[in-house]
């Protein structure tokens, strides 16, 4: 059984390389989406609808700085890399703290560059 930062970077990992559908099966269906720009919790299927749409414009890769693990949670110190569909270039740094239940994803808090968020939310929604 792979251990939970395994886990937790496949899911960054095999979105990078284009393997959307193998990256969401990694989520938790009862699991839940937090992260700091709008302090709220979102469900597992509505951000798999959400994710695909971002990188249906934003196809973005990872790089992965330190990861950590704690019983059942990984933390994920990473950054994203992406060209938008405009031209544009997406660029944040990332802190993920993620639980694990029976091999996925089932909880996950995002910290991020709000500034950075908030311009790529306006681009998806223009």
């Amino acid at each position: 059984m792979p251990g939970n930062v395994e886990i937790a970077w496949s899911y960054f990992h095999l979105q990078g390389q284009g393997r959307m559908e193998d990256a969401l099966e990694l989520l938790h269906d009862g699991g839940t989406f937090w992260n700091v720009r709008t302090l709220e919790s979102t469900t597992v299927p509505d951000m798999k609808t959400y994710i695909r749409k971002v990188f249906d414009k934003v196809p973005m890769t990872f790089t992965l700085h330190n990861a950590f693990e704690d019983g059942d949670h990984a933390i994920l110190e990473m950054e994203s890399h992406a060209t938008r569909s405009d031209g544009e270039t997406y660029n944040n740094r990332y802190c993920f703290v993620i639980k694990i239940f029976e091999g996925k994803i089932l909880h996950l808090r995002e910290y991020l560059n709000t500034a950075a968020a908030q311009a790529m939310v306006d681009f998806l929604n223009s």
